[in-house]
Protein backbone atom coordinates (compact mmCIF):
# COMPACT_ATOMS: atom_id res chain seq x y z
CA UNK A 1 0.00 0.00 0.00
CA UNK A 2 1.36 3.43 -0.82
CA UNK A 3 2.27 5.65 1.80
CA UNK A 4 0.01 8.17 3.64
CA UNK A 5 -1.20 11.13 2.01
CA UNK A 6 -0.89 14.28 4.02
CA UNK A 7 -0.98 14.62 8.01
CA UNK A 8 -3.11 13.10 10.46
CA UNK A 9 -4.22 16.14 11.59
CA UNK A 10 -5.72 16.88 7.82
CA UNK A 11 -7.95 13.56 7.89
CA UNK A 12 -9.01 14.58 11.68
CA UNK A 13 -10.21 17.75 10.07
CA UNK A 14 -11.93 16.51 7.16
CA UNK A 15 -13.42 13.36 8.59
CA UNK A 16 -14.56 15.48 11.76
CA UNK A 17 -15.89 18.36 8.88
CA UNK A 18 -18.03 15.11 7.28
CA UNK A 19 -19.06 13.95 10.83
CA UNK A 20 -20.29 17.16 11.74
CA UNK A 21 -22.30 18.01 8.75
CA UNK A 22 -23.91 14.09 8.95
CA UNK A 23 -24.91 14.66 12.45
CA UNK A 24 -26.69 18.25 11.71
CA UNK A 25 -28.34 16.34 8.57
CA UNK A 26 -29.36 13.74 11.29
CA UNK A 27 -30.61 16.12 13.76
CA UNK A 28 -33.60 16.76 10.89
CA UNK A 29 -34.01 13.84 10.28
CA UNK A 30 -33.94 11.49 13.70
CA UNK A 31 -35.09 7.96 14.56
CA UNK A 32 -39.33 8.17 14.77
CA UNK A 33 -40.47 5.26 16.94
CA UNK A 34 -44.44 4.90 17.87
CA UNK A 35 -44.16 6.05 20.59
CA UNK A 36 -41.72 9.10 19.24
CA UNK A 37 -43.81 10.63 16.65
CA UNK A 38 -43.41 14.27 18.32
CA UNK A 39 -40.00 16.13 16.28
CA UNK A 40 -37.75 16.73 18.86
CA UNK A 41 -34.28 16.43 18.79
CA UNK A 42 -32.84 14.39 21.30
CA UNK A 43 -30.19 15.08 23.51
CA UNK A 44 -26.94 13.93 21.38
CA UNK A 45 -28.25 15.88 19.01
CA UNK A 46 -28.86 18.95 20.59
CA UNK A 47 -25.31 19.65 21.66
CA UNK A 48 -25.16 20.74 17.91
CA UNK A 49 -26.63 24.16 18.50
CA UNK A 50 -27.08 24.78 14.47
CA UNK A 51 -28.54 27.89 13.65
CA UNK A 52 -30.66 27.05 11.09
CA UNK A 53 -31.81 23.77 13.38
CA UNK A 54 -31.95 26.29 16.24
CA UNK A 55 -33.83 28.77 14.34
CA UNK A 56 -36.90 27.03 13.62
CA UNK A 57 -36.87 27.25 10.39
CA UNK A 58 -37.31 23.60 9.87
CA UNK A 59 -40.61 21.98 10.83
CA UNK A 60 -43.47 19.64 9.44
CA UNK A 61 -46.60 21.69 8.66
CA UNK A 62 -48.72 18.69 9.50
CA UNK A 63 -48.13 16.09 12.60
CA UNK A 64 -46.10 13.04 12.24
CA UNK A 65 -48.13 9.82 11.57
CA UNK A 66 -47.16 6.37 12.16
CA UNK A 67 -47.74 5.70 8.86
CA UNK A 68 -45.14 8.52 7.87
CA UNK A 69 -42.37 6.70 10.44
CA UNK A 70 -40.62 4.24 7.99
CA UNK A 71 -40.13 6.92 4.85
CA UNK A 72 -38.71 8.96 7.73
CA UNK A 73 -36.56 6.58 9.32
CA UNK A 74 -35.64 5.28 5.58
CA UNK A 75 -34.35 9.05 4.99
CA UNK A 76 -31.77 8.96 8.07
CA UNK A 77 -30.54 5.35 7.39
CA UNK A 78 -29.88 6.36 3.66
CA UNK A 79 -27.84 9.27 5.62
CA UNK A 80 -26.15 6.96 7.83
CA UNK A 81 -25.12 5.14 4.60
CA UNK A 82 -24.12 7.91 3.18
CA UNK A 83 -21.65 8.56 5.96
CA UNK A 84 -19.71 5.33 5.72
CA UNK A 85 -19.29 6.05 1.88
CA UNK A 86 -17.68 9.66 2.83
CA UNK A 87 -15.74 8.22 5.06
CA UNK A 88 -14.03 5.29 3.25
CA UNK A 89 -13.52 7.71 0.02
CA UNK A 90 -11.15 10.01 2.42
CA UNK A 91 -9.80 6.73 4.24
CA UNK A 92 -9.29 5.70 0.66
CA UNK A 93 -7.76 9.69 -0.59
CA UNK A 94 -5.32 9.64 2.24
CA UNK A 95 -4.64 5.93 1.45
CA UNK A 96 -5.26 4.59 4.83
CA UNK A 97 -7.10 2.17 2.67
CA UNK A 98 -6.96 0.88 -0.55
CA UNK A 99 -9.25 0.90 -3.99
CA UNK A 100 -9.82 -3.30 -3.00
CA UNK A 101 -10.35 -2.36 0.55
CA UNK A 102 -7.02 -3.71 1.94
CA UNK A 103 -5.93 -2.33 5.41
CA UNK A 104 -2.84 -3.08 7.65
CA UNK A 105 -4.34 -5.70 10.50
CA UNK A 106 -3.52 -5.50 13.97
CA UNK A 107 -3.47 -1.98 14.25
CA UNK A 108 -5.35 -0.13 16.51
CA UNK A 109 -8.84 0.91 14.87
CA UNK A 110 -8.45 -1.55 12.12
CA UNK A 111 -11.80 -3.77 13.33
CA UNK A 112 -13.68 -0.41 12.58
CA UNK A 113 -12.11 0.24 9.26
CA UNK A 114 -12.26 -3.45 7.98
CA UNK A 115 -16.46 -2.88 8.74
CA UNK A 116 -16.50 0.34 7.20
CA UNK A 117 -15.01 -1.07 4.25
CA UNK A 118 -17.46 -3.76 3.63
CA UNK A 119 -20.45 -1.94 4.28
CA UNK A 120 -18.91 0.46 1.87
CA UNK A 121 -18.62 -2.50 -0.58
CA UNK A 122 -22.45 -3.12 -0.09
CA UNK A 123 -23.67 0.21 0.00
CA UNK A 124 -21.94 1.31 -3.05
CA UNK A 125 -22.78 -1.91 -5.42
CA UNK A 126 -25.82 -3.13 -3.63
CA UNK A 127 -29.28 -1.72 -2.72
CA UNK A 128 -27.89 -0.95 1.01
CA UNK A 129 -30.00 -3.77 2.47
CA UNK A 130 -28.75 -7.46 3.94
CA UNK A 131 -28.79 -9.91 1.25
CA UNK A 132 -30.02 -12.80 3.30
CA UNK A 133 -29.28 -15.32 0.16
CA UNK A 134 -25.31 -14.02 0.35
CA UNK A 135 -23.78 -15.38 3.45
CA UNK A 136 -20.89 -12.28 3.23
CA UNK A 137 -24.20 -10.05 3.81
CA UNK A 138 -25.40 -12.06 6.71
CA UNK A 139 -22.09 -12.42 8.15
CA UNK A 140 -21.29 -8.84 8.06
CA UNK A 141 -24.73 -8.09 9.71
CA UNK A 142 -24.03 -10.64 12.59
CA UNK A 143 -20.44 -9.32 12.45
CA UNK A 144 -22.11 -5.57 13.05
CA UNK A 145 -24.45 -6.83 15.90
CA UNK A 146 -21.24 -7.90 17.64
CA UNK A 147 -18.51 -5.89 17.61
CA UNK A 148 -20.68 -2.95 18.64
CA UNK A 149 -23.01 -4.67 20.66
CA UNK A 150 -26.29 -4.29 19.06
CA UNK A 151 -29.52 -6.20 19.93
CA UNK A 152 -30.54 -7.92 17.18
CA UNK A 153 -34.16 -8.16 18.36
CA UNK A 154 -34.36 -4.54 18.28
CA UNK A 155 -33.48 -4.36 14.28
CA UNK A 156 -34.55 -4.89 11.16
CA UNK A 157 -33.30 -7.80 9.99
CA UNK A 158 -32.97 -7.08 6.20
CA UNK A 159 -31.23 -3.56 7.09
CA UNK A 160 -27.78 -3.31 8.52
CA UNK A 161 -27.54 -1.83 12.35
CA UNK A 162 -25.61 1.32 12.06
CA UNK A 163 -27.20 3.42 14.23
CA UNK A 164 -25.74 7.13 15.00
CA UNK A 165 -24.39 6.50 18.11
CA UNK A 166 -23.55 3.16 18.78
CA UNK A 167 -22.16 2.17 15.41
CA UNK A 168 -21.06 4.91 13.26
CA UNK A 169 -19.39 7.26 15.90
CA UNK A 170 -17.59 4.20 17.03
CA UNK A 171 -16.25 3.60 13.63
CA UNK A 172 -15.44 7.04 13.06
CA UNK A 173 -13.54 6.85 16.09
CA UNK A 174 -12.00 3.87 15.26
CA UNK A 175 -10.80 5.00 11.82
CA UNK A 176 -9.24 8.11 13.41
CA UNK A 177 -7.49 5.77 15.84
CA UNK A 178 -6.25 3.42 12.74
CA UNK A 179 -5.22 6.68 11.00
CA UNK A 180 -3.27 8.00 13.86
CA UNK A 181 -1.38 4.24 13.92
CA UNK A 182 -0.83 4.81 10.57
CA UNK A 183 0.83 8.08 10.83
CA UNK A 184 2.77 7.35 13.24
CA UNK A 185 3.77 3.89 11.45
CA UNK A 186 5.28 6.18 9.25
CA UNK A 187 7.31 8.33 11.12
CA UNK A 188 9.01 5.64 12.26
Amino acid sequence: MKPPRGTYEELEEEVNRIWKLHRNTRSVFPYFSETKLVFERSNHFKVWNHPILESGLLSFKKPISKEMIPELNEIGGYLNQNFVIRLFALMNYYNLVGSQGSIQEGVSGCKDVLIMVKLRQHFSHSSGRVNPKRRESVNLRDEIYNFYKVDPKTQDPLEFAIPLIKVLERMKNGCLSYGKAIYELKED
